[in-house]
């Protein structure tokens, strides 16, 4: 009889561990691989949304242009560059200056722009470019002051707009690129509401 009651006890205590084992198990199944599960899906979301970022980005910062290169540089020519570079560096790109060239006359600083004309002159020589004499006609005939092209003197021709505020101007255009509506214009310091308002009338960008 003794016999039969350990016997008993051994079956009873080994069908409670395998019973806890199948719980343990099954807990294991239901609420453990669901949280495992989703931290690659979380991992793999977090990536694909910095490499998608980082595409944009990068796709924004290289938008490809073409300039004219002409003048006194080693190799003038059209050249693909990144609308984030500036004169120096195209015209390193161009086998830079030749000796003769006059670096003096021309914003080695300033950010490229699509179809733009790079002309470098030789010592002695003025710059004459087309284009701006394309412009002055028209804006003589139109009586209004284009913000993209206009040099320190014309833009002091306007109402209000003083050596310093034309500099401010020519800064802010050189830095920034080409002005896109006149509006931007109260951007810079120093040209507020009024000011803005007097030379809506005198001003357009190209």
């Amino acid at each position: 009889m003794k016999e039969k009651i350990v016997t008993y006890r051994y079956w009873l205590g080994g069908g409670a561990v395998i019973f806890c084992c199948i719980i343990f198990c099954v807990y294991r199944l239901i609420f453990l691989k669901p949280i495992l599960s989703e931290q690659p899906q979380e991992e793999w979301y977090a990536a694909t949304s910095t490499s998608e970022a980082a595409v944009q980005e990068s796709s924004f910062e290289e938008e490809q242009v073409y300039v004219d290169v002409k003048g006194a540089v080693a190799v003038p020519g059209i050249y693909e560059v990144s609308s984030e570079m500036r004169v120096w560096d195209v015209l390193e790109m161009a086998g830079g200056l030749t000796e003769s060239a006059d670096e003096k006359q021309i914003n080695l600083s300033q950010r490229l722009e699509d179809q733009m004309v790079i002309y470098v002159p030789e010592e002695g020589e003025e710059i004459i470019s087309a284009v701006d004499e394309v412009n002055k006609t028209n804006n003589s005939q139109s009586g209004k002051i284009d913000l993209n092209t206009a040099d320190e003197q014309a833009l002091m021709t306007l109402s209000g707009i003083g050596e310093k505020k034309a500099q401010e101007i020519i800064k802010y255009r050189e830095e920034n690129g080409r002005f896109s509506s006149i509006e931007e214009l109260s951007d810079i310091s120093g040209i507020g509401e009024k000011t803005f308002e007097k030379l809506r009338d005198s001003i357009f960008v190209s």
